[in-house]
């Protein structure tokens, strides 16, 4: 068995490599535990319910679609004629003789709100079933994730074409350094450490890399896989951030100038969804903790609750203020 030196944990990791990785074959065998297995399935049933049901509850003739919007900019100097083109425009900024007119048009752009929900069902469905390793999951948020966050945006009345547009890449380099920090703290042995110890092979080159708890060798300290991890997370919440900052600040604005409060639902969403969303970033916290290495189911049930009830709040409130009543 090689050594825990360097050189043997170089050399464990290139045999680890040239073997592959013990993985699991199908939705029922992903997760270490049968009850895991299990609530992984169910998370697919009731995702895909959920994406039959409001397809059938849907009304094709008075879906609800939201066209966004950009702002249409003019710089006028003192001795311009803006005549119409500032007819129907507002006076923002003044700076020197210039002042700067501002007025929001529609853009061709449309969002059905149909679409977004049955489509982050489907994708959490689909990758559930289909894509059977926990890492997937980022990769799944990547693209069902952003569609929530955008989706809850709309909700608030944010409908600036470039600001949907800036939310949604900042959500999908969130999910992006999630994978990052998920996949870099074991490497290419991930499926070996998350193995049942009972059933690895003794003399397998990689458990040179592992000390009795499942924890990467080391002398001391981190190693370099959990310093790029903690790294990649820490950085996702910079993304974040001011996402968060947009939903909460929007709510707030319409709460403090508009002549009516939002309405219940509006209010539901963001009190529920604020909460879940940010839950996912201090799992994953403690998913990079050693505390956790020889935990890994929690945290992998952790997601999986999150995911399916993020999910299912926002798409039934939608469904029931806009298809049911």
């Amino acid at each position: 068995m090689p050594s825990a030196t360097p050189e043997g944990r170089a050399a464990a990791e290139e045999g680890a490599g040239a073997r592959g990785a013990v993985c699991p074959t199908s939705v029922m065998t992903m997760y270490k535990t049968p009850f895991l297995n299990y609530a992984n399935l169910a998370a697919v049933i009731l995702h895909t319910a959920s994406w039959v049901a409001i397809m059938a509850l849907r009304d094709a003739d008075n879906d609800v679609v939201y066209r966004l919007t950009h702002t249409i900019t003019t710089w006028v100097p003192p001795d311009a004629d803006a005549g119409a083109v500032t007819a129907n425009m507002t006076a923002v900024h003044r700076f020197g003789n210039v002042t700067i007119y501002a007025h929001i048009e529609p853009t061709e752009i449309y969002l059905n709100l149909t679409t977004l929900i049955t489509t982050f069902f489907m994708l959490s469905a689909g990758f559930q079933l289909a894509f059977t390793t926990t890492q997937s999951r980022m990769v799944e948020f990547f693209f069902s994730g952003t569609l929530v966050i955008v989706t809850i945006c709309i909700q608030l009345g944010v409908y600036d074409a470039y600001t949907i547009m800036c939310i949604a890449f900042l959500s999908m380099t969130m999910m992006a350094l999630g994978f990052v920090a998920d996949r870099s703290k074991v490497g290419p042995n991930f499926w070996y450490v998350q193995s049942d110890p009972a059933e690895r092979d003794p003399g397998d080159e990689r458990a040179a890399l592992l000390d009795g708890n499942d924890r990467p060798v080391t002398s001391d300290g981190l190693t370099e896989r959990e310093k790029v991890a903690w790294i990649a997370h820490v950085v996702a919440w910079l993304p974040f951030l001011p996402v968060l900052i947009t939903i909460i600040g929007k709510y707030a604005t319409a709460l403090a100038y508009g002549d009516n409060d939002p309405p219940d639902f509006v209010t539901w969403i963001v009190a529920t969804e604020v909460q879940l969303l940010t839950m996912f970033g201090f799992v994953q916290t403690a998913s990079l903790t050693r505390y956790f290495e020889s935990r890994q189911n929690y945290i992998d049930g952790a997601f999986i609750l999150l995911s399916l009830t993020a999910k299912l709040i926002l798409g039934w409130i939608i469904t029931a203020e806009f298809f049911i009543k």
